[in-house]
């Protein structure tokens, strides 16, 4: 994992959530750059959160973010489900947030969900 600049990801292991401390120069900034990388050493059932700040800034009508502890209360809810399930539940709870005000911001949700071998999902 290298890191994209921000916000920052977010690791979720046994239901407790985690914020990768990705940091040095974001990635792709400069051509002949060396970036630095991150290695995890992912359990299967492991879900990886990535998301554009513009999940972070869903405002709602008096002014209150969606913000990274509303995320991560999401994000720790959901880590025993399916990636897909977990991208749908973020969206939702920061369009209900935000309900009645306009988006003005992007909002991309990526997550990854580690998986073991065949054999033990058996």
């Amino acid at each position: 994992m290298a890191n994209s600049g921000l916000p920052r990801p977010v690791y979720c292991h046994n239901g407790k959530t985690q914020l990768i401390e990705a940091t040095g120069l974001p990635l792709g900034l400069f051509d002949d750059a060396d970036y630095d990388e991150f290695t995890f050493q992912a359990k299967d059932d492991d879900i990886f959160v990535f998301f554009s700040d513009g999940i972070l800034d869903a405002t709602n009508k008096a002014g209150d973010l969606f913000g990274r502890t509303r995320l991560e209360k999401v994000i720790a809810e959901q880590c025993a489900n399916s990636a897909e399930a977990m991208v749908k539940s973020i969206f939702k709870a920061a369009a209900e947030h935000a309900r009645g005000v306009e988006t003005f911001d992007d909002q991309t949700v990526v997550a990854i969900k580690v998986k073991g071998s065949a054999a033990k999902r058996k």
